[in-house]
């Protein structure tokens, strides 16, 4: 009897016509039709993502023709950009946030919040001044090695007005860029405020949708990929800093440009808070006040009235100031300045535990607002303008 001629077989050739012509034994006969019938059916098969689908007839591949189609057909929307966006430092911040919130999607009202939270980030790096290199050298860690990171020279956070951990909304009208010492002494506290409006913040309203596995994940299931690609088109396209590159530092002479105040005067105006923001004006112009370095300490009172819901009516006083400069001026009166500076004395006092009139004690406190101290404590810049 007829062996089958597949090596190391030794099973009789099978009895069919075919299997007699092709000396193969009923196993390995049915094992050459079912390949048969595989590559036939392979004809046929093309590469399954949408912008390739070329053949994969003469390849053993059954759905992409490469890994990189096949990673990007997994992708949830399609975009280069988008990709690089979610490995950016704005979105992972800002999907700590919504993770961080018992309401999860439900603190945002669209994804054009999620965009306008990465724009705050955009803003609050400009004003952080960031750098890597002091007086020429590098910033090593420890060990000497160079930093692979940016260090803030203010160091500034996102800051709820209604707490996240509270279900605040993470929307930009409950959120303002403030120090992050200020942010962390607010702890979770819900402000308590005694008028409605900015100084109660926002709770969102609502339901809970909690962010189970990634937000850009839990976005294109709650709103679809289209409108998730279309809100983020704006800001997809975020720089990422090359750390191989030195970024010195300037800028920080604090007289001719109070940093604090400058950004107290910015968020007032995004806040719609014109009356403060027209009384800070004043403020940085006056000689009467004495709030510290050029000022800057009314800054950090305002900051903190801001989180605590000005439940001592700081910012109700001083937003009356510019008016009753410009009353007093018409008619030719004295403004009462001790009221103002009493005021802000008594503040500073109960939360921060320093006198404005003690210079040394007012400098110590506003250089822990920096990671490179600007003055020396008798007040003299001890940083050159440029490094």
């Amino acid at each position: 009897m007829a062996i089958c001629k597949r090596n190391n077989c030794t099973l009789s050739i099978g009895e069919l016509p075919d299997e007699r012509n092709l000396r193969l034994c009923p196993k390995h006969y049915q094992g050459k039709l079912s390949n048969a019938a595989k590559r036939a059916q392979r004809w046929g098969l093309t590469c399954q993502y949408p912008p390739c689908g070329i053949s994969l007839s003469g390849t053993r591949n059954r759905r992409y023709c490469c890994i990189e189609h096949r990673n990007k057909d997994r992708r949830l929307i399609d975009d280069d950009a988008i990709v690089s966006l979610v490995k950016h430092s704005y979105w992972i911040n800002v999907e700590s946030k919504l993770k961080n919130n018992p309401l999860g999607l439900g603190s945002i009202t669209s994804p054009d919040d999620i965009v306008a939270l990465i724009r705050l980030y955009q803003r609050k790096a400009g004003h952080q001044k960031a750098y890597n290199t002091l007086n020429g050298q590098r910033v090593t860690d420890s060990q000497g090695r160079a930093l692979k990171r940016l260090i803030p020279w203010l160091e500034l956070e996102l800051c709820h007005i209604y707490p996240n951990s509270k279900g605040g909304a993470n929307t930009v009208d409950n959120i303002i860029i403030a120090p992050a010492l200020i942010n962390r002494m607010m702890k979770d506290t819900i402000p308590v405020s005694k008028t409605p409006g900015t100084f109660s913040g926002i709770k969102a309203a609502g339901s809970p949708l909690p962010i189970k596995s990634t937000l850009l994940k839990a976005l294109t299931m709650q709103y679809g990929q289209d409108e998730i690609q279309e809100a983020l088109a704006s800001v997809k396209h975020v720089t990422f800093a090359d750390l191989s590159v030195p970024r010195r530092l300037f800028g920080t002479d604090i007289y001719a440009r109070p940093p604090l105040l400058k950004l107290l005067k910015e968020e007032t105006m995004r806040l719609g808070l014109w009356r403060l923001r027209e009384s800070i004006n004043s403020i940085e112009s006056s000689h009467w006040l004495s709030a510290g370095p050029a000022n800057e300490l009314f800054a950090v009172a305002a900051f903190h009235a801001i989180l605590n819901g000005d439940a001592d009516n700081l910012l109700e006083v001083f937003s009356s100031l510019h008016e009753d400069v410009m009353e007093r001026a018409r008619n030719k009166e004295a403004l009462n300045y001790d009221y103002y500076q009493n005021i802000l004395e008594r503040y500073v006092s109960r939360y921060f535990q320093i006198g404005l009139h003690n210079q040394e004690a007012c400098i110590l406190f506003y250089n822990t607002f920096f990671t490179v101290p600007p003055l020396d404590k008798h007040g003299v810049l001890i940083m050159p303008h440029h490094f």
